[in-house]
């Protein structure tokens, strides 16, 4: 009993995130577990770029989309109030979703679950000018990474 009234409340704190979607429309929803994340990091004592692993992932709601009519579905970052992704069509007919995020983009195939998220801000960065703070520096800089990890629907 305690354990269906956790489970209960898990799942409506992550409803709660996600638009309600058009009374017409069927509304696919997805809980999205990161599990690995891998990228690149500067260090500053060597002065270099390396290899890095990154022990934070993430946990994203994809959704059907109700806010904006141009997107078949839309990413929120479990706890955020707002979308970070958006997928302007939806799955292709091999089951492949394919979306636009905030630096980077996010990859989901139904069929098999899985989904790859990429950040693609910072490395290429340096030597641009940052809003009134210079130019940004390797130092300064964030660190590109690309996580997986598993999709289920709810």
């Amino acid at each position: 009993m305690r354990i269906q009234l956790l489970l209960t409340g898990v799942l409506a704190m992550l409803s709660a995130n996600v638009e309600a979607v058009d009374r017409g429309k069927v509304s696919e929803q997805y809980l999205c577990i990161g599990e690995q994340a891998t990228g690149f990091s500067y260090d500053k004592k060597g002065k270099q770029w390396n290899s890095a692993t990154f022990g934070n992932t993430s946990k994203y709601v994809v959704a059907s989309s109700s806010t904006n009519s141009d997107n078949a579905f839309q990413i929120t970052i479990v706890g955020d109030s707002f979308p970070q992704g958006w997928c302007k069509e939806s799955f292709d007919s091999k089951g492949y979703l394919y979306c636009d995020m905030h630096w980077g983009d996010f990859r989901f195939n139904k069929a098999s679950g899985r989904f790859i998220k990429t950040y693609l801000f910072g490395y290429i960065d340096v030597g641009q000018e940052r809003l009134g703070k210079g130019k940004i520096t390797d130092e300064a800089t964030e660190s590109p990474r690309m996580e997986i990890g598993k999709c289920s629907p709810f």
